[in-house]
């Protein structure tokens, strides 16, 4: 799943002002894909992904 939202979470994060922002809450995260693009358009934030014990295996 990661490989398919790689581009879509990157645009997203793109689209979207978070520059007054200091965290990220990703609520069902799995490989973080989301996270990692908010990160990387917005290194200032501090990320927190929250999942299952089995998604955040595949982490």
């Amino acid at each position: 799943m990661h490989h398919r939202t790689v581009n879509f979470a990157s645009r997203v994060a793109a689209q979207l002002d978070f520059e007054k922002e200091k965290t990220l809450l990703d609520l069902g995260g799995r490989p973080e894909t989301c996270a990692m693009a908010f990160l990387a358009q917005y290194p200032h934030l501090r990320a927190t992904v929250c999942d299952r014990a089995a998604g955040l295996a595949v982490a």
